[in-house]
C-alpha cells in the first residue's frame, strides 16, 4: 500500500480570516469524490508563516498560495490531483 501524503492547512488567525474553515470543507469534500480520503492526511498547522498570501496549503513538497474558497476546486484539480494520476501509472 502506498504512504499517505500529508495535506497541510494553514489556520492561522490571517487564513482563516481568508476562509481556511471554508477551503477545508471544500477539501474534505473533494477528497471524498475523488476516492482519496485514504490516501490523504488533510491536517491543519497553526501558522505556515506565509500571512498575506493565505489561505495556504503544503502537498507534496509544494507550498500552494492565495487559496481561496472559491479557487480551491480548480487548485485541487490542477495541483493535487495530477499527484495521484501519476503515482496510478
Amino acid at each position: 500500500m502506498s504512504a499517505r501524503m500529508d495535506l497541510v492547512v494553514c489556520m492561522g488567525s490571517a487564513c482563516h480570516q481568508m476562509g481556511a474553515f471554508e477551503v477545508v470543507t471544500a477539501l474534505k469534500r473533494l477528497l471524498k469524490e475523488h476516492n482519496l480520503q485514504d490516501a490523504v492526511n488533510l491536517k491543519g498547522a497553526f501558522c505556515l508563516g506565509e500571512c498575506g498570501k493565505g489561505v495556504v496549503l503544503d502537498f507534496d513538497g509544494r507550498r500552494i498560495l492565495h487559496v481561496q474558497p472559491d479557487t480551491v476546486e480548480t487548485i485541487f484539480d490542477e495541483e493535487i490531483l495530477p499527484c495521484f494520476v501519476e503515482r496510478k501509472s
